[in-house]
């Protein structure tokens, strides 16, 4: 009997479990959004700001390269000592960002409205 009921919260537990991965999965497939330009700073100062959905090549500077590809923006090569920057993961989403301190480089997804938005706020 004490067998049957512990299978039972087991399955339950599981069940449970894998609802709320699915349900979290779909908030981040479904509601979280996705970036539609790169903007790249350095030292504070706006470098560049392109398009995600069209693939690219960007030297930055002498010190680093971005590299657009399928959708997301990654840092290829840095001439800094860590490569932190290079080792991040590739970025896609609105507010993700790879940033490269000792080269002061921020690479930061954004929205399109939002970028407008900031301009006029300028």
């Amino acid at each position: 009997m004490k067998k049957k009921l512990l299978l039972k919260r087991d399955l339950l537990l599981i069940v449970g479990l894998l609802l709320t991965a699915l349900l979290v999965f779909v908030f981040l497939r479904f509601f979280v959004d996705k970036g539609a330009l790169v903007q790249i700073t350095i030292a504070g100062k706006s470098f560049a700001t392109v398009r995600l959905d069209q693939d690219a090549v960007i030297p930055i500077g002498r010190t680093n390269t971005l590299v657009i590809k399928d959708g997301y923006a990654f840092m290829e090569s840095a001439d800094c000592n860590d490569q932190i920057c290079v080792h991040h993961r590739k970025i896609s989403r609105t507010d993700e960002s790879i940033i490269c301190l000792p080269n002061k480089v921020v690479v930061t997804i954004v929205n399109a409205k939002e970028r407008d938005v900031d301009a006029f706020a300028q």
